[in-house]
């Protein structure tokens, strides 16, 4: 377990994972690892259906639809 220091106060937490292994974040999301292939590693993500889980890109493109659509108000 290494943690990494970011601009600001972040932090990153690295962690090393086998496959079946889990992370919690907050109590109510758990992130798995499905499978390791290649340089490819697949998870899965569990959480409550009123917690958004999305990829960065997808997340990115949210918000930019979120600030188009106020800023045309």
């Amino acid at each position: 377990m290494e943690v990494w220091n970011l601009p600001g106060d972040a932090k990153m937490l690295v962690l090393s994972r086998r496959v079946g292994e889990q992370t919690v974040i907050a109590e109510d999301v758990r992130v798995v690892v499905l499978a390791i292939e290649g340089n490819r590693v697949k998870l899965g993500f569990e959480g409550p259906r009123d917690v958004g889980i999305h990829r960065a890109e997808v997340h990115t493109r949210i918000l930019q639809e979120i600030k188009t659509s106020v800023s045309s108000e």
